[in-house]
């Protein structure tokens, strides 16, 4: 893997997994002390009408687990588009990734529909937005039963993200890219924007490599991590949001927009 320069692929073998670290970040304690308590969605009305919603990791199981992950989220979300919100911050600082397909179509409202990305391999299909499903060509890999109809591709919305942003997390990050009213808030995201693909080896073994880089809907390849537009360091402070200075610096954001 380090002659790959592959640090999101991984050689499995038998119960043992060897992955290449190539530059390990350092993770809080308020961020391990969260993650421990598992993947939550959670969301709420913080002051001066702005949302607040959190998108935790989604590892994929099947189609059916991947449906229920995005009407999950996007119950939360309409609940908060039906307050009128004056903007949203979206918490991905404890998003490590899993499955994009929920997690973009359970913020379906927020995006303009149609092809919204895709990968840099020649055979990739796009990333295509409906209101009740996310396609890959003629495929779908996530489907709502149920949603609001209220389309917000213009309210102001503030991404926290962190070390521990990552894979599809970054993946849910392009597909907002060139959408107006949207910024980054923390610290660099973990950099692993690659998709990856498996390949049996034997009967104990299988290696995992990174064989495309995440692509926006304009063309523009991703690469690297990404980087916060608005820069913050500050201790995480998930059981107070209203202490925490990402969320501070997010709502301050959201309300210039506003002036």
């Amino acid at each position: 893997m380090e002659y790959l320069d592959d640090y999101h692929g991984s050689f499995h073998y038998k119960d043992s997994v060897y992955q290449w670290n190539s530059n390990t970040p350092v993770v809080s304690k308020s961020i391990l002390d969260e993650w421990k308590k598992g993947a939550v969605i959670t969301s709420q009305l913080l002051e001066d009408q702005i949302g607040y919603l959190r998108v935790p990791g989604m590892p994929y199981l099947n189609k059916e687990d991947c449906d229920n992950k995005a009407q999950q989220l996007n119950d939360n979300l309409c609940s908060l588009l039906q307050e009128n919100p004056k903007g949203l911050i979206i918490d991905l600082r404890l998003n490590g990734g899993g499955a994009m397909y929920p997690m973009i179509l359970g913020l379906q409202q927020l995006l303009e529909k149609g092809t919204i990305g895709s990968y840099t391999s020649q055979d990739a299909s796009s990333w295509f937005l409906e209101e009740k499903r996310f396609l890959m060509g003629s495929t779908v890999y996530a489907a709502l039963q149920k949603t609001c109809f209220s389309q917000h591709p213009d309210l102001p919305v503030a991404f926290l993200i962190s070390p521990v942003t990552g894979s599809s997390a970054e993946f849910l990050l392009i597909a907002f890219q060139g959408r107006p009213n949207t910024i980054l808030v923390g610290t660099p995201t973990a950099g692993f924007l690659t998709a990856t693909q498996g390949f049996s080896i034997d009967d104990d073994a299988f290696l995992l490599l990174s064989t495309a880089y995440g692509m926006d809907r304009n063309g523009i390849v991703y690469k690297d991590a990404f980087l916060p537009d608005i820069p913050c360091s500050s201790s995480d402070e998930f059981i107070d949001l209203s202490s925490d200075d990402k969320v501070k610096k997010a709502i301050a954001w959201i309300k210039q927009t506003q002036e």
